[in-house]
């Protein structure tokens, strides 16, 4: 039981992490971003290689209106040593997406992280 719950430790806990656009939203995975006019799904990916616990996510699909990652890894506690939860990582996405001029909402289920762009 202690190996499992170093390993939870070591490694995180998984989230899943879907992220679309409400219907008529001008934007799309493809709409090219901030300074560099990365389209979107590659921004994204790279902010989740940065925030991803050691990196560790995969990516099931991405299509022009939906990107799904069915693994990330997330820490269970916070640098603070407080319990981290999806709810925590789903407002880092957010103010991710903010800070991209998007419009972005969250649900969060479980451990799944609904992100939805306006």
């Amino acid at each position: 039981m202690q190996t499992k719950f170093n390993e939870i430790v070591n490694n995180g806990q998984s989230v899943v992490v879907e992220i679309s656009f409400a219907e008529g939203s001008q934007f799309t995975m493809d709409s090219e971003m901030g300074s560099f006019g990365l389209p979107l799904s590659d921004q994204i990916e790279a902010w989740m290689a940065k925030n991803a616990l050691k990196n560790n996510y995969h990516i099931q699909g991405t299509t022009k209106l939906k990107m799904v990652f069915d693994e990330v890894s997330i820490p269970i506690k916070d640098k603070t040593g407080k319990k981290y939860t999806s709810n925590n990582f789903a407002l880092e996405v957010f103010k991710y997406l903010k800070s991209l001029a998007l419009e972005p909402s969250k649900d969060i289920k479980g451990n799944t992280i609904y992100i939805t762009i306006k």
